[in-house]
């Protein structure tokens, strides 16, 4: 069939590569977005610490006294480890440890205490190189000018680039462990898929034992249940088919026989005068009976391919079997029987009319090779549907096809071509019905209609 079990595992590559992009992906956005957030929180930590050793230096400070101010932020700046500007209350540099903030230079910042600046002016306490705080020096109740403490972003940048480091690898790693351990789960995803490509391609060229059993209770178990049950059906389909045209051309080859024999002993002269006519009378009944068997193969073909259109209507009961005692009365005339019809109830059914009264006749129609006197129809209301029951006081079925009397070409010892009790199975079964049989003395066929 040229596809190997193992071959071209087209879906588990397509899966594992799926994977192993969204495991990077996952992974380096984690990365970045941790970078970012942890970027930020050693922003706000380092503010905090900041503004708290601005804090304890703002209690120190004497804005009358510039040249002690200029030793104490010297001295603080190296205690602490960050830089220190005193602004007065316009914002000027009073004293610094910074060079580009020299004495005299006005600084673009909210002068506000850091703990009560809002969102927006905390963030302008923050360039691309420092990172600020606001302390305010307070003297006599009144501001008498701002502790600035600040600190270099690149010390904060050789953090998170230190973090970045580890988690950027650690991601790549994270990621191609991802994908191995994603290609072996996805092989146990396509390897029973690749086993059901090969069994439906087995299907097709008419292996029906090629289906594999995979257990478990996903969608993949039971698509292979599905599979199984659909190559069970297509063989029961074909065999029945390949009896079916065994079984016709048995019931088919009798008459012809019957009609080339006669026809060849009139082209012969064998057969003159009475003898002739006898001939020609048992080719017409061959012909006839033919006719029927093949107007029945046809028939029943449309019934079960659902080809043959169903003209559903409200039908009555009575009006149904009304019909139905029109349409056999020959039949019990010829054979010298009486049809018994009990109460029939007053309700309707929805179906095709002619169908079922078909249906039923064919039924009476058997029942009629069979009963010593009387075939009996009963009607009775069911739950959900309504039971019609037509019984004979014949020998009933013979045990042997008891299992099989719906099935094509079933012949009792009375019957004609074998295919009336299938034609009664399809018709009651596309009205979504139901058909049984049971002896008690005689043959009782029961058919249920949905009501």
């Amino acid at each position: 069939m040229g596809i190997g079990l193992m071959g071209d595992f087209k879906l588990a590559r397509r899966i594992s590569w799926y994977n192993t992009v969204f495991a990077l992906f996952a992974c380096l956005l984690l990365a970045f977005s941790s970078n970012y957030l942890l970027k930020h929180h050693v922003i706000r930590t380092t503010q905090d610490e900041l503004y708290e050793a601005a804090t304890l230096l703002a209690q120190t400070i004497d804005m009358s006294d510039p040249i002690q101010n200029a030793i104490r932020i010297r001295t603080a700046s190296r205690s602490v480890g960050m830089d220190i500007v005193l602004l007065n209350t316009s914002g000027r540099v009073v004293a610094s440890t910074l060079r580009h903030f020299q004495p005299g230079g006005l600084l673009d910042v909210p002068l506000k205490d850091s703990s009560r600046l809002s969102r927006s002016e905390r963030s302008r306490l923050q360039d691309s190189q420092h990172v600020f705080a606001l302390a305010a020096v307070q003297r006599g109740g009144t501001k008498a000018g701002y502790i600035l403490a600040v600190t270099q972003l690149q010390d904060l940048a050789a953090i998170t680039r230190g973090i970045m480091s580890i988690l950027v690898p650690v991601s790549v790693v994270v990621a191609l462990i991802s994908s191995m351990l994603g290609g072996i789960w996805t092989r146990k995803i396509s390897l029973p898929l690749q086993q059901l490509n090969q069994a439906a391609h087995g299907i097709a060229a008419g292996d029906f034992q090629a289906v594999p059993t995979i257990s478990g209770d996903d969608e993949i178990a039971e698509l292979s249940a599905s599979l199984r049950s659909m190559a069970g059906q297509l063989q029961a389909g074909e065999q029945a088919q390949r009896q079916f045209v065994q079984n016709a051309s048995h019931e088919l080859k009798t008459p012809l026989m019957n009609i080339q024999g006669y026809a060849e002993a009139l082209r012969d002269g064998v057969y003159v005068g009475n003898e002739a006519t006898h001939c020609l009378e048992v080719i017409g009944r061959e012909t006839v009976r033919m006719r029927k068997l093949v107007d029945d193969m046809i028939y029943l073909s449309k019934l079960t391919s659902k080809a043959e259109a169903f003209n559903e209507e409200s039908i009555r009961v009575g009006d149904l079997v009304q019909a139905m005692e029109e349409s056999t009365r020959g039949i019990l005339l010829d054979a010298n029987l009486v049809l018994e019809c009990g109460q029939m109830p007053d309700i309707t059914i929805t179906g095709d009319f002619d169908k079922l009264v078909r249906s039923f006749t064919n039924l009476i129609a058997n029942g009629a090779r069979y009963a010593k006197s009387t075939i009996r129809l009963a009607v009775a209301r069911e739950a959900n549907a309504l039971l019609f029951e037509v019984r004979d006081d014949g020998p009933g079925i013979e045990p042997q096809l008891m299992e099989k009397v719906f099935d094509r070409f079933t012949k009792g010892s009375s019957g004609q071509t074998g295919l009336g009790l299938a034609i009664v199975k399809a018709i009651v079964e596309r009205h979504g019905g139901s058909v049984s049989v049971r002896n008690e003395n005689g043959a009782v066929f029961e058919v249920r209609l949905p009501t």
